[in-house]
């Protein structure tokens, strides 16, 4: 027999809630700009696995910059 187990979130550090939250925000911004790789491609397929690194790269490089300024 199974049990899941309950977590406490009390017990939870309060900064994980804005780790996630910088997380999301992360993907949100990865997730839009493979979107617009897409378009300027001319919406043409096939080139998602591509984009997405591509938006993740640009992104995560534009994070760096403004976390080191």
């Amino acid at each position: 027999m199974s049990r899941a187990l309950a977590i406490d979130s009390s017990s939870q550090p309060k900064q994980q809630g804005s780790i996630d939250s910088a997380s999301d925000n992360l993907q949100e911004r990865i997730k839009l700009r493979a979107y617009e790789l897409y378009e300027a491609r001319g919406r043409v397929d096939g080139h998602d696995e591509e984009d997405w690194v591509n938006a993740e790269t640009e992104v995560r490089n534009q994070s760096q910059i403004h976390k080191a300024a």
